[in-house]
């Protein structure tokens, strides 16, 4: 998942939930490339999840979780 997105500096992450708590926002995602794929998936559900596997970040479960 590092080379999709980027491992996040504890300055960084504080500065952006810092930022958050005074606009008041509920959740916050961040990087841009995350913010990027949450946001296809919520407007393009189906597609965002074809991106994921033609891309090779989706793996589902084949057996429940123990």
């Amino acid at each position: 998942m590092s080379t999709w997105f980027p491992v996040l500096e504890p300055e960084a992450v504080a500065r952006r939930t810092v930022q958050a708590i005074r606009k008041n926002h509920r959740e916050v995602i961040f990087p841009w490339q995350l913010a990027l794929v949450t946001w296809l998936h919520r407007r393009f559900p189906v597609a965002g999840l074809g991106l994921l596997k033609a891309l090779g970040l989706f793996r589902p479960r084949l057996t429940p979780p123990s």
